[in-house]
């Protein structure tokens, strides 16, 4: 079996305890021994020969992987760490770590299991078990991990299992996109799991299926070289990344705003449906309320923290074009679709004023403008 690690991410929902540059994957938190990154290549070695583990990760934090292994007390082969030149999401990741495998190991087939470097496994030694002895399962399918929730969880996704199959397994049924608190109640009730971002799969099967949904990267790869190259191919074929997450949209659209205004793209932005409706609250704002709620906030109470002033997307975007002096064209692609998304996430965070006395202060358009402007200086 060969393991992928993914260790590019930059831990964003920790700030800021996890920073750019040091992110939460290799932070010891109080009272652990190990990083969460050297948990995953620990439980990795349980799996897996040291020179069938691979890690892909961000350029800047290669000496980051090779110290905390280290640490570990292993020799680990250098040229095992695949660095990416600049963050595309998860399946160029994946299959970058897939592809170097292939190419090392003349193409043969094989058995790969996918980590996401950030996890706490607390029982290490019973997963690594249960994928032993779910690999089977692998042979002809995609294998996705799912965790049984513990609490109705708005942050994940969900899996619908259906039929089951062998000890452990069941077809995936269908997948749910991160619900409202409500719905996932239901799905709690239904016997849903969360998703894991856990991968297993023989790399023939998933080579196969990467070719038929998004042949665009399995065509980006098989045209390059190395992996430089294949990332230079897939900007070109996705012309501002395969970029889809609704969570960071506003970042997303100030940075392909960015690149046209730096000639680096065409004046094009391609999105997908502005008519959803979001609450956007400054980042500012939102830490000085974290320091309120620890400071006067009850413990094992719920707090909605937010600016309760909701906007589409259209209008999000039409506020950033005002920002620039570019003609630039706005296309739907059907891509970027997501159908499962809840049209509208509104909140109310009258219990966290009256508790806290906090209300949003900075206005959209102040934090629309500095996050322009921080692309406009990060892109050269």
């Amino acid at each position: 079996m060969k393991v992928i690690i993914l260790a590019g991410g930059t831990g964003t929902r920790l700030w800021p305890l996890s920073r750019d540059r040091y992110p939460k994957q290799f932070i010891k938190f109080q009272g652990r021994k190990h990083s969460l990154f050297q948990d995953t290549f620990e439980r990795s070695a349980l799996l897996a020969e040291l020179n069938d583990i691979y890690v892909v990760t961000n350029k800047n934090y290669k000496f980051l992987i090779m110290g905390a292994v280290e640490e570990l007390g292993y020799n680990y082969p250098e040229d095992n760490i695949l660095l990416e030149p600049e963050a595309k999401n998860t399946l160029p990741a994946i299959f970058a770590g897939v592809d170097t495998i292939l190419k090392r190991e003349k193409n043969r087939p094989d058995a790969m299991i996918i980590f996401p470097s950030d996890h706490l496994i607390e029982k290490s030694k019973e997963f690594v078990r249960i994928i032993k002895s779910s690999e089977y399962l692998a042979k002809d399918s995609l294998i996705t991990f799912g965790i049984r929730p513990s609490t109705p969880h708005t942050g994940y996704g969900y899996i619908a299992p259906g039929e089951k199959k062998g000890e452990y397994g069941y077809k995936v049924k269908e997948f749910k996109e991160k619900p409202d608190y409500q719905t996932a109640i239901d799905y709690i009730a239904k016997g849903y799991y969360w998703n894991s971002g856990i991968f297993m799969f023989n790399s023939k099967i998933f080579l196969e299926e990467v070719e038929r949904f998004t042949p665009e990267i399995a065509q980006a790869f098989k045209e390059a070289k190395n992996i430089e190259q294949a990332f230079s191919n897939i900007c070109e074929k996705f012309p501002f990344g395969p970029k889809q997450s609704s969570e960071f949209v506003s970042s997303d659209f100030a940075k392909q705003i960015a690149e046209i205004e730096k000639g680096i793209k065409r004046s094009v932005i391609r999105v997908g449906n502005l008519e959803t409706v979001r609450d956007f609250t400054d980042v500012r704002d939102m830490v000085k309320a974290y320091w309120l709620a620890v400071q006067k906030c009850k413990a094992g109470e719920v707090y909605n923290i937010c600016s309760s002033k909701s906007l589409r997307i259209r209008d999000l975007l039409d506020l950033f074009l005002m920002f620039s002096d570019k003609r630039i064209k706005v296309i739907p692609d059907i891509t970027r679709m997501r159908p499962s998304d809840n049209p509208v996430l509104e909140g109310n965070c009258s219990k966290f004023r009256k508790k806290t006395g906090w209300k949003a202060e900075i206005p959209i358009e102040k934090t629309l403008k500095d996050i322009l402007n921080y692309w406009r200086e990060k892109i050269v």
